[in-house]
């Protein structure tokens, strides 16, 4: 009897170590809690990309990516987010202007950039001064507005570098609007 409920404590003690390995991220500090919208936005990446890879031909692919599109448009119908979070992936000085990489999401996702013209970051504004006060790879809340390619084109979500990563790690165009060092205490998600 005594072996028994050793070997069933044991047992149960590897299922929960299993648990919590999986949703923990095998020791990696956790993601934070996402606003609706943005864990929505990943779902939508996460499982489009996993349909997408399973496609036999390029032909089927293409339908699948154009499935994105809809949705991104549902989801986001401005274009516009507030409060998401992220990981300042990178930042530095190009021509004289600030460019931004963000990061979403915990491992996949999506990288947001600023890196066009029009988009980077002037010195002596209020952005530029949110910007210089945060670390490289620092936990972020931010807000912005997507761009695309305009009326006439089917890109709701304006893609930076189309290519090989599109479905599983898009990089977007992304008009950076204000950030800050992500703060556990004042965080609310709306799920």
């Amino acid at each position: 009897m005594l072996t028994r409920i050793k070997k069933t404590t044991t047992l149960s003690s590897i299922c929960i170590s299993i648990v919590l390995l999986v949703s923990c991220g095998g020791g990696k500090e956790p993601f934070p809690p996402l606003p609706s919208d943005e864990a929505r936005f990943l779902r939508i990446i996460d499982s489009l990309s996993t349909v997408y890879d399973e496609q036999p031909n390029e032909l089927k692919k293409e339908n699948i990516k154009r499935l994105r599109e809809p949705l991104f448009k549902q989801l986001i119908p401005e274009r516009k987010v507030d409060g998401w979070v992220g990981w300042l992936r990178d930042f530095r000085v190009w021509d004289g202007y600030g460019v931004v990489e963000i990061s979403v999401g915990p491992e996949s996702g999506a990288i947001l950039k600023n890196s066009t013209t029009t988009l980077r970051v002037k010195q002596g504004t209020k952005l530029w001064d949110q910007i210089s006060n945060l670390e490289e790879y620092a936990r972020v809340r931010f807000s912005g507005r997507f761009l695309s390619d305009g009326p006439d084109d089917n890109t709701y979500l304006k893609i930076y570098n189309p290519g090989p990563y599109e479905m599983s790690r898009p990089e977007f165009y992304f008009d950076l609007i204000s950030i800050e060092t992500y703060d556990e205490n004042t965080a609310s998600t709306d799920e």
